[in-house]
């Protein structure tokens, strides 16, 4: 006997072959379901013109499902076995096979090639909901007219006449008149989600675990009045060398640590910073690390003249007025964009603050979030450089005295407003407005406001925001669109009310001159000239206005 299996010709008849969605007993029942052999005879000379629909029923509103057509060969392999090993295996022709090569028996069995499948139809579709219309007698009289083009029956069972009623179905009857939608379904071939386990999970006992957790900040946030932290929490240290134990492959948890020791070299040179300036020190493939780096180092607050601040800890912004200079000063200006992109920005001053995070009055800066040193204007650097610091600090103002805090308030948008509609400001309007606030201030009166009427700008005015998340996740590019000014606030709106403003003068008691004195110390321009105009008028007509 050869040891080689017997070649075969493969010169034989080529088939189409119809993958079924359901199980076939019926053979001409289920040719019949495709359309009949003329049906299957023009899909396999054209497809693409005669596509293959198959039919659960011959109800024409059940739509049909489409086939598509696979062009992969297969061969069909005739197999003759003995007839009593055949039937003793239950028919299966595995079995027989497996049977007659495990008992060693030499009983002959015929291999032999006697077709190849060249297209195969395969119906993959979804069936979609059916609607079922037996009983509805309008859908028999459109059968039996509009399908079957009986002209004189459409002429008498339909009448197309405009129906006016705001319903035009009668839902007592529970048919609706009308033939049902084509599909039901928007998609007709099933969606794999391909749903996989997490590929960090671990099976323990029957049941997953994810091993590689996310890494928490247990970030250091404080409120005013709390107690200063001197050292980080212990789970920050803990997390951060079991992270490093673990996961010696993560890179994240390594890059993380060399950005701790660049922090710690610039808290060592400067205690209190704000994120977006240790940012554009940092290099730039480091950055997104900086936010797990911090809370090693530093603490913040979520509220008063600190806020937003990252402070070294063991230092108490609280206990000394050389703290003062760290205050921040955040403002919203209406128009103002970001002019650069941060995450990429780098500093143009070696681990040092940018040049772009200073407000110097003639150029508009990267952020519009500020510590008080970092507001280099000539005329705020004057507000500060003659201040009366306070002994001791309040959670309104710091260590500043509330004057001052207003005269800043003041400036800083004015300029801004400027800066972003490139024109140059108006230093005598701005001049009033400083005047009227030292003017309230030293009659003891509560400042009503430092900016004027058509002043389009918005300041922080809460100071007790507590919604800043543990974690600090700051990753927009604008501070500014997140955080307001919680130290630099105004107590009122910016409009004023002439009605409030008044309330301090009774003005049926009094007598021209004192309305004019009392309506320069709110307006002096608009008082001036109210009295130049008025004093005309009375020597025109040789009034006593007093």
């Amino acid at each position: 006997m050869s040891r080689y299996v017997k070649e075969h010709s493969l010169d034989i008849p080529h088939y189409s072959a119809v993958e079924f969605p359901l199980v076939v007993n019926n053979t001409d029942k289920a040719i019949d379901l495709v359309g009949g052999e003329p049906a299957l005879v023009k899909a396999a000379q054209d497809h693409e013109q005669n596509p293959l629909e198959l039919r659960f029923s011959k109800n024409k509103y059940e739509h049909p499902l489409a086939s598509t057509l696979s062009t992969n060969e297969n061969i069909i392999i005739k197999i003759s076995v003995p007839t009593k090993e055949y039937e003793e295996s239950g028919k299966n022709i595995r079995k027989t096979l497996a049977h007659l090569n495990k008992a060693g028996k030499h009983k002959p069995v015929s291999i032999q090639p006697v077709g190849i499948i060249n297209k195969t139809f395969r119906f993959r579709e979804l069936s979609d909901f059916q609607y079922q219309t037996g009983s509805d007698q309008f859908i028999s009289k459109t059968n039996s007219a509009l399908h079957d083009l009986n002209y004189t029956e459409l002429k008498e069972n339909f009448k197309f006449t405009q129906d006016k009623e705001p319903s035009i179905v009668d839902r007592t009857t529970g048919s609706f008149n009308f033939p049902p939608p084509p599909r039901f379904s928007s998609i007709p071939l099933p969606f794999d989600y391909r749903y996989t386990k997490n590929t960090n999970s671990v099976e323990k006992e029957g049941k997953y675990e994810v091993r590689n957790r996310p890494f928490r900040l247990h970030a250091s946030v404080l409120k005013y009045d709390d107690p200063i932290p001197i050292e980080p929490p212990k789970a920050v240290t803990e997390k951060l060398d079991y992270y490093l134990q673990n996961f010696t492959r993560n890179t994240t948890y390594r890059d993380t640590l060399k950005v701790i020791d660049l922090l710690k070299a610039l808290f060592e040179k400067r205690p209190i910073w704000i994120r977006k300036h240790l940012e554009a020190i940092i290099p730039v493939h480091l950055r997104y690390t900086v936010k797990y780096a911090l809370p090693h180092i530093a603490y913040t607050y979520i509220d008063g003249p600190w806020r937003q601040n990252y402070i070294k800890f063991g230092i108490n912004p609280k206990s000394s007025v050389q703290y003062a200079r760290y205050q921040l000063g955040a403002f919203r200006v209406n128009g103002y964009r970001n002019p650069r992109n941060l995450r990429t920005f780098v500093t143009d001053q070696p681990n040092d603050i940018a040049t772009g995070f200073k407000f110097n009055g003639t150029d508009l800066p990267i952020t519009l979030l500020f510590q008080i040193e970092q507001l280099i204007d000539p005329e705020v650097v004057e507000f500060v450089k003659h201040v009366k610091f306070k002994e001791e600090p309040d959670f309104e103002n710091g260590w500043f005295d509330k004057l001052t805090m207003d005269k800043i308030r003041l400036v800083v948008p004015f300029k801004l407003k400027s800066l972003i509609r490139d024109e140059d400001y108006d230093e005598k309007r701005l001049e009033v407005l400083l005047k009227r606030l030292e003017q309230t201030a030293a009659e003891g009166l509560e400042t009503s406001g430092p900016t004027s009427d058509d002043e389009e700008m918005d300041l922080d005015n809460d100071n007790d925001r507590n919604d800043m998340e543990s974690d600090d996740d700051e990753d927009d590019d604008e501070d500014e669109d997140e955080f307001f000014d919680q130290t630099l606030r105004p107590d009122t709106q910016d409009s004023h009310n002439l009605d409030q403003e008044m309330e301090f003068l009774n003005v049926q008691e009094s007598n021209f001159d004192e309305i004019l004195s009392y309506l320069e110390k709110q307006h002096p321009e608009g008082a001036i000239e109210l009295r130049s105009m008025i004093s005309g008028i009375a020597k025109l007509g040789q009034m006593d206005l007093s």
